[in-house]
């Protein structure tokens, strides 16, 4: 079973869009934390509307992740038959705690309760009304609406809290990120000739505005690798974007007024080129660029006022590196570490883990001040893969 472990790589030959590789990375992450902060001093800091300068402090201090990030819970995700998922290409946590899954194998959207129960499908497989194809992004709004994106079908399906059909909206290219507030739906899309990269629908699916211009110098980029970067939103309804081409956050109002630019040159970063050599023309070419630079994989919002950005990174064997950096909503730069991993890259039982490959485990979701990491389960006897257990990890020092 593939997840959200795989980052999917889009590549542009010939005008033609194209799926070229899936980039593995999937390695057991180590689940044994250390007892207490270690360097790090242990606060207690009730979280208002924002963190405290003191509880930022002591953030500031943690140099790895097992300091700064305490194991909260496992939920496996039930493996009865009618809810077994081909992969998770996306994941959202509605406020409530319960779990949506986007899985475009399997052709389907689930529902499960906070503890994994297997609540019930939204939407199906098909042409008609609330129907799609391929599910890969979902995402949820203040009001629990669910917002499912088809590629196939240049499609987003806008479902009820409890899973019912309300309206679409028709997309004009592919949807590489999603985020939803009160304002609307705002989808990422890059595109050959448009002039903005963020799309703002209003809840009955009209166009509202577009908005964060498109670098033209690195336009061929996001083209081809569309699928990477971030977009997510704060509880005030800003947006926070940041894509593969270059490592700054862009901070805009619900309105799409740019209010800041934020990053910082980490040492382990390194950067694409703005114009793509003439060889990255060739697919294997491209391909080894890509494991040669710094993916800008995912960005993450932590209530009530923390940015996790995750990056990565491979060596000479293509074994990744996983890398977060942390920063408060007004810029500030607060931490940054590496990401610790079993190195082996195998399976409890003992059996090579896809030939051996190293792939980590990501995190592909967060909750108020936690972030969610998939963990592939498979059955010992037949090695068929079961459905994934989901590992919870909060901020230290956060009360909920």
């Amino acid at each position: 079973m593939l997840s959200l472990t795989t980052t999917f790589v889009r590549v542009c030959f010939n005008g033609g869009t194209k799926q070229l590789a899936h980039i593995w990375f999937i390695l057991a992450f180590s689940l044994c934390l250390l007892p207490g902060f270690s360097g790090c001093k242990n606060s207690r800091e009730k979280a208002s509307n924002q963190f405290t300068d003191k509880f930022l402090r002591q953030l500031a201090e943690c140099k790895s992740f097992d300091q700064a990030f305490e194991k909260v819970r496992d939920v496996q995700l039930s493996t009865q038959r009618d809810a077994l998922i081909g992969r998770v290409t996306d994941l959202v946590i509605a406020s409530d705690g319960r779990i949506i899954v986007a899985d475009d194998i399997g052709r389907q959207v689930l529902m499960f309760s906070p503890e994994g129960k297997f609540l019930r499908r939204i939407g199906r497989f098909g042409d008609g009304p609330g129907e799609y194809h391929s599910p890969s992004l979902v995402t949820v709004d203040p009001e629990q609406n669910i917002y499912v994106f088809d590629p196939t079908l240049a499609k987003v399906f806008i479902f009820d809290a409890e899973g019912n059909f309300k309206r679409l909206i028709f997309t004009r290219e592919f949807v590489s990120r999603m985020a939803a507030t009160s304002s609307g739906v705002y989808l990422q899309e890059f595109t050959f000739e448009g002039r903005n990269s963020i799309f703002q629908y209003d809840t009955t699916g009209k166009l509202i505005r577009t908005f964060s211009s498109i670098p033209e110098n690195f336009r061929e980029l996001l083209m081809r690798l569309s699928a990477g970067g971030g977009l997510v939103a704060d509880d005030q309804g800003n947006l926070y974007q940041i894509t593969v081409a270059k490592y700054e956050i862009l901070k805009f109002s619900p309105d799409g007024s740019l209010m800041a630019k934020f990053a910082r040159t980490p040492p382990f970063l390194k950067p694409y080129p703005e114009k793509l050599p003439s060889h990255a023309n060739d697919r294997r070419k491209f391909n080894e660029l890509i494991f040669d630079r710094t993916l800008i994989h995912r960005l993450f919002y932590l209530k009530p006022g923390l940015l996790l950005v995750q990056l990565i990174n491979h060596d000479a064997q293509r074994r990744p590196t996983v890398f977060f950096e942390i920063y408060d909503v007004y810029g500030r730069f607060v931490t940054g570490f590496p990401q610790v991993y079993n190195v082996f890259g195998r399976l409890l039982s003992g059996k090579p883990l896809f030939g051996g490959d190293l792939v980590p485990n990501l995190v592909i979701s967060s909750f108020d001040s936690s972030i969610c990491f998939e963990i592939h389960i498979h059955n010992d006897s037949t090695g068929v893969a079961l459905n994934p257990k989901l590992a919870f990890y909060r901020l230290r020092g956060v009360s909920q």
